[in-house]
């Protein structure tokens, strides 16, 4: 089970950090980690726990901090343990939770001679789960009580992708640019403009990139659209 004891030195160290007892307290801005407690002390609790689950799912899916702990006690329940967030949650009944939400798994990437860190997680929001912790990481930077950036990732969580519409939107994003492109020497046509007419070749030489462009995303929206049928 994962437990996260209160006892444990990142957490005494940001507990008894003055900074902490500043009226804007919940945001430290470090290299690869941001202070950020979830909302937990907006919501009124007080002291330390072992509420990782809690405070990452608050931050990564936006929920405030009491929706996210009482989520997670209600599963915790559900699986037959005590109904808290406050010591810990396994991996199988927090993944439980978080696809209700439409997030799924994720292993870690691999690297030759290293293990994957925080840093290493894909752009955007994800939950991710490190030896007894899970943290939400936003573009590379942990967001949580203390820095664990030097602890490897198992995994993660992110929030499932629909396949096809971001090929659409590649798609859509393709023919905008080829519209623009065409536009411009459509304008340069009609003015006559010296300047104009001088990126007269360059703009061409833009056309058909775009509508190669164009063509691969179609092709994947086309592939997608079928394996996702």
């Amino acid at each position: 089970m994962l437990l996260i004891y209160t006892r444990y030195l990142g957490i005494m160290k940001i507990n008894t950090n003055p900074e902490r007892r500043m009226k804007v307290t919940r945001y430290m801005t470090g290299e690869a980690y941001q202070y950020n407690d979830g909302g937990r002390a907006e919501a009124g609790f007080k002291g330390t726990a072992g509420d990782c689950a809690a405070r990452a799912m608050a931050i990564a899916l936006g929920l405030s901090y009491k929706e996210a702990y009482d989520e997670v006690a209600q599963a915790n329940k559900n699986h037959g343990y005590a109904k808290s967030a406050r010591n810990g949650v396994y991996k199988e009944v927090f993944s439980e939770v978080l696809e209700r939400h439409g997030w799924v798994w994720h292993s870690a990437p691999k690297f030759e001679g290293r293990k994957a860190r925080a840093k290493d997680m894909p752009a955007g929001t994800v939950i991710a789960r490190q030896a007894g912790h899970y943290c939400a990481v936003i573009d590379g930077v942990i967001q949580d009580i203390f820095d664990s950036s030097h602890k490897m990732v198992y995994g993660y969580w992110a929030l499932k992708v629909n396949r096809v519409q971001e090929a659409r939107d590649r798609v859509v994003t393709a023919k905008l640019r080829i519209v623009n492109i065409e536009t411009q020497i459509k304008h340069a046509l009609v003015s006559g403009n010296s300047i104009a007419m001088n990126l007269m070749s360059s703009n061409r030489k833009r056309l058909g990139e775009a509508e190669m462009e164009f063509d691969m995303a179609l092709d994947d929206l086309i592939i997608i659209s079928k394996e996702e049928a």
